[in-house]
């Protein structure tokens, strides 16, 4: 099984500076996959079904939540790759947290919780930086 964490020891070099001002950078070389259709792949993996219980749609969206973070620690520590698996898989599952009944049925409870904690800000902020990130790699 591979590794998906940001640790330094799993981070490949994503962008070499050129030594020579006339020479080009080069493209992220993937560790995760071998392409980025194959690390859309493994961040939409997720499906919500749309007759989920509640309480479970209620974990999905505390669980969400901790993607985004790690989204942007990884991003952060520049393993872009992982940080475009992040951003989509949050992106996706926030998109089918929308689509279930609770959302349509406006049950209160449900967005509450959903709105506080993942507003739609977020979820525009998680797709422009993974339409940034897959452009590098």
């Amino acid at each position: 099984s591979r590794n998906y964490g940001c640790s330094s020891r799993n981070i490949k070099y994503l962008r070499v500076a050129p030594k020579h001002p006339r020479q080009s950078m080069t493209i992220a070389d993937l560790h995760l996959a071998d392409s980025t259709d194959e690390l859309y792949s493994k961040a939409t993996n997720v499906v919500i079904e749309d007759r989920t219980p509640i309480e479970k749609l209620l974990r999905f969206v505390r669980s969400t939540e901790q993607v985004l973070n790690k989204a942007e620690l990884c991003y952060k520590n520049g393993d872009q790759e992982s940080a475009y698996i992040y951003f989509l898989k949050f992106y996706h599952v926030n998109m089918q947290l929308r689509a279930t009944r609770a959302y349509h049925n406006k049950d209160k409870k449900f967005l509450d919780e959903l709105n506080k904690k993942l507003p739609g800000s977020q979820c525009k902020h998680a797709l422009e930086m993974a339409e940034k990130l897959k452009k590098k790699l």
